[in-house]
């Protein structure tokens, strides 16, 4: 298998189909919200170095994809964290530590562009298996966030 950083345009092209797959599978909570990629915005947060892209490939298919936004941690001067913005792993390779080998691939990236935190969403739709990974690996829960429709 290889992972890489890519560009927003390549993750695109290669896992489009996939992304509003991953929507459909784990909607935006209660709400009637469809997909609707604001391609302008992730790619000037791209230019802007707040936004990065990772493929995993297997014999040269795109199989799975992790997205994170990086941005000043303003409560503590000086520090960077990363919060992922999506991440999908093709079901046929959800077992298997795929997605522990491209976590582990974007945690090194990161922290070599000096990002100290990584936070990684889930929706209380993934299952308990999600929880107990990162809790393996080392994550822990900081926040719990709800959301309002106003």
């Amino acid at each position: 298998m290889k992972i890489e950083q890519v560009s927003y345009a390549q993750a695109y092209e290669e896992m489009h189909e996939e992304m509003y797959a991953h929507y459909d599978e784990v909607p935006f909570g209660p709400y009637d919200m469809h997909l609707d990629l604001d391609h302008e915005s992730y790619m000037l947060a791209e230019d802007e170095g707040y936004a990065r892209f990772y493929l995993i490939h297997d014999e040269g298919k795109a199989i799975g994809y992790l997205s994170v936004l990086a941005s000043p941690m303003i409560q503590h001067k000086g520090e960077l964290q990363a919060v992922t913005d999506a991440f999908y792993v093709a079901p046929d390779y959800r077992k298997g530590g795929v997605f522990g080998k491209l976590l582990e691939f974007v945690e090194q990236d990161l922290k070599a562009c000096g990002i100290r935190f990584l936070s990684v969403g889930i929706s209380p739709l993934h299952d308990d298996r999600t929880r107990q990974f990162l809790d393996h690996v080392g994550y822990c829960t900081t926040e719990i966030h709800y959301t309002k429709e106003l």
